[in-house]
């Protein structure tokens, strides 16, 4: 069904550029400038900076400054913040892409994945300033406004998440199940006599 769906979608946008030729044309013409004269010039900085903060580690010595804070108030655990707060530094997909691949490396349980999902991807602070404030509403509207609007809303999602739905509930202690994912790969993979585990 789903890929009827996308299948049929695809053939009438097709047919539809087909048949509007000249707006198509102005359109694509007009997201290109939009994003070459505007986005890239006023993004650009930022994504380098961004670049070199997570390429230093200074990303992550940044985040240990708030980690405590959301691991009380979200119960996220140390991986699960850091998806957090490049979901936040960095904006869309960022936070998402980080999160999959904490839950594919097994840092984090299915619970958690889904619980950051909720609001773990968001505008970055970049695009906020330079370009929906500075461009788009062209420095008329108070920064303030706009940063309390967007992560006010996204934190309260998340802050909601966690006291309306059971399953969103966290631990924000993980050794214990760290150490049964670690027992369980290693009985997978290695005769029982092998494995260890520790006294406490």
């Amino acid at each position: 069904m789903k890929k009827s769906l996308l299948f049929l979608s695809s053939l009438l946008l097709f047919f539809c550029l087909l048949i509007f030729p000249a707006r198509t044309f102005f359109y694509a013409c007009e997201g290109v400038n939009l994003w070459f004269h505007t986005i890239l010039p006023s993004l650009l900085p930022f994504l380098i900076l961004t670049s070199l903060l997570l390429e230093t580690g200074a990303a992550r010595r940044i985040s240990a400054r708030a980690e405590v804070f959301f691991q009380t108030v979200f119960g996220l655990s140390p991986a699960g913040f850091y998806a957090l707060f490049l979901g936040l530094f960095c904006g869309f997909p960022m936070g998402a892409r980080i999160t999959a691949q904490l839950y594919e490396a097994e840092e984090i349980d299915r619970n958690e994945a889904c619980y950051l999902l909720t609001f773990c991807s968001s505008p970055s602070p970049a695009f906020l300033s330079s370009y929906v404030i500075l461009t788009a509403f062209s420095g008329q509207i108070h920064p303030g406004f706009v940063f309390g609007v967007l992560y006010g809303s996204n934190f309260l999602t998340g802050f909601l998440f966690r006291l309306v739905f059971r399953r969103f509930r966290l631990h924000r202690h993980t050794a214990h199940r760290t150490h049964s994912m670690e027992k369980k790969r290693c009985q997978n993979r290695l005769p029982k006599e092998t494995c260890w585990t520790p006294l406490s």
